[in-house]
Order: C-alpha cells, then sequence, then structure tokens
C-alpha cells in the first residue's frame, strides 16, 4: 500500500545514531555545501533535528534538467569533531577503496569524481550497486576501522521517465508517473520522493502564490514505479507554480574507531532532482 507523508520543511538523509566519543554536528559545514546542498533538500529523518555526528559520506546525484547531459555528480565528503570540546579534529586518512583522499585545511575530507580527470569520473560511477569499503584512521595507525557500506544504484532510467518542462495535473485528470531503476539491496528498500515548493519563482509566475506551501513527500517501496495521484498535486500545488520533484535512497551504518572509540556514521546517497518546474493545467 502507497503511503504519502505531508512534510511541513524538507528533512534529511540520515539515521541519527547516539554513541560514544562524538558530538552532534550541523549538517553542511561551508567546505562541504555543494556536497551536502540535494542532501538538505531531498530528505528523511528518523525522529531527531536536523543534525549529525561524526560522518562521512558518499553522494551521488543527477539532475533532470537537460536531455542530452546523463552525467552524475559524485563526491564524498566527512567531518569529524572531538566529543569534549566539539571542534573539528584532524583524522590521519580516510580512503575509499584503494583510493586515498587528501584533508582540507579545516580538518575536513571532501572529494568530487566529477571534476577530475583521467580514469577518475569512471571510477566514481563504478561504485553504483556496489560495496564500498571505507577506511578510516585517526590519531594513530593502531586507531584503524574499515568498514564495507552498499552504495546504492543510479535511480535513473531514462530522462523521459522524469518531467523536463512541467508539471501536468493540477486539475483531477492527469496522475503523475514517474520510473527509476529499482534496487532491493538498500536496507530500507525503499526510496524517498519529494516535491518542494519554489516560493520565488513561483512569485515571479503570479504575485498572488503563496509565500511557502508544505512539501508533499512519499516514502514507497523500491519497486521503480510510482504514480502521484492527481489529487495530490491539485490540492498541493497551485497552477502558475514552480516545484522540483526529487527522489532518494541511501544506507547507513555506523563504525567505532578502537582506540579513541569515536563513533562516525557513514552513509551513501544515490538521488535525483529535477530544476524547478512550473504546475501547469495543460
Amino acid at each position: 500500500m502507497k503511503n504519502k507523508i505531508n512534510l511541513i520543511v524538507p528533512v534529511f538523509l540520515l539515521i541519527l545514531l547516539s554513541g560514544t566519543g562524538c558530538n552532534k554536528l550541523a549538517l553542511g559545514p561551508k567546505s562541504l555545501a555543494a556536497e551536502t546542498a540535494l542532501m538538505r533538500k531531498l530528505a528523511f529523518s528518523i525522529g531527531d533535528t536536523p543534525t549529525v555526528y561524526c560522518y562521512f559520506a558518499i553522494n551521488s546525484n543527477i539532475h533532470v534538467d537537460n536531455p542530452g547531459d546523463s552525467t552524475y555528480k559524485i563526491s564524498a565528503g566527512g567531518v569529524f569533531t572531538d566529543s569534549s570540546t566539539g571542534n573539528q579534529i584532524k583524522m590521519t586518512s580516510v580512503s575509499i577503496n584503494s583510493r586515498v583522499l587528501t584533508p582540507q585545511g579545516d580538518s575536513s575530507f571532501q572529494f568530487s569524481y566529477t571534476d577530475s580527470i583521467g580514469s577518475i569520473p569512471a571510477e566514481g560511477e563504478a561504485l553504483a550497486g556496489t560495496n564500498v569499503v571505507i577506511k578510516i584512521t585517526g590519531t594513530t595507525a593502531a586507531d584503524t576501522v574499515s568498514q564495507s557500506i552498499y552504495m546504492p544504484k543510479n535511480v535513473l532510467t531514462k530522462r523521459t521517465d522524469w518531467p523536463t518542462t512541467y508539471f501536468n495535473g493540477v486539475d483531477t485528470k492527469n496522475n503523475l508517473a514517474v520510473k527509476w531503476v529499482s534496487d532491493s539491496n538498500t536496507a530500507t528498500k525503499q526510496v524517498y520522493i519529494q516535491l518542494i515548493y519554489d516560493p520565488v519563482l513561483s512569485q515571479i509566475a503570479k504575485a498572488s502564490n503563496p509565500d511557502s506551501l508544505s512539501t508533499l513527500a512519499y516514502a514507497e517501496y523500491d519497486d521503480g514505479t510510482f504514480t502521484i495521484p492527481s489529487t495530490d498535486l491539485a490540492n498541493s500545488f497551485p497552477a502558475t507554480s514552480y516545484i522540483q520533484m526529487g527522489l532518494a535512497r541511501g544506507t547507513q551504518t555506523a563504525v567505532v574507531l578502537p582506540v579513541s572509540h569515536r563513533q562516525v556514521i557513514l552513509w551513501t546517497v544515490n538521488s535525483l532532482m529535477t530544476t524547478p518546474l512550473q504546475v501547469s493545467n495543460q
């Protein structure tokens, strides 16, 4: 049975785990803003505030905006904190499979497969649908943990399965069918679909459009297809307004460094987001 969820604001694609050795840290420090922007929009949370503990994440995202461009934007990043001070601390090293990442000046880690040259973009694409080994070394070589975590498959089947110009369906006659590549290997076997109102573009299109509207969100079984009822669209967003639609799925786990006992949340996300599209009753 389809399960519709109405949320007031986007929440986060995280499982917030408690444990020793780390304080919570607000998601999205400046050095990781680009990597976490999509996760701010596409979102599910399990009963906690929008913060995370020490974390390392791999995010693969595609924007459905240009039918001729099918490039996934694949990046990795993480932040580690000291439990007593809350300050970011240095780790000796972090690696994804055999690739060792270089820490930034603020002690965070970030790496873009998309912006790299040579075989690196293909290496990033090859992560989808595989078990990825993340290795973290703390202040000493003995303080090392390796964890295999599943990276979900790329979600896009073909761009024509997602709207690229407008949403047709603010009356009760036009349901919105969407398709994606299913993946039964994630722990939850679910995808999270959201339709997010864009007030700026909506009010440019029509000044009387509201300042805000609730996000329309669904948690669905990951079987590759879902139809958004036209009545949901009609009841949620007025004609002429602009909304973005996205889909995300992810895997989460936690590891504990053996010497420092810091707990680190690892997660992998594969997601899709449209550009803002106008709602139409054509």
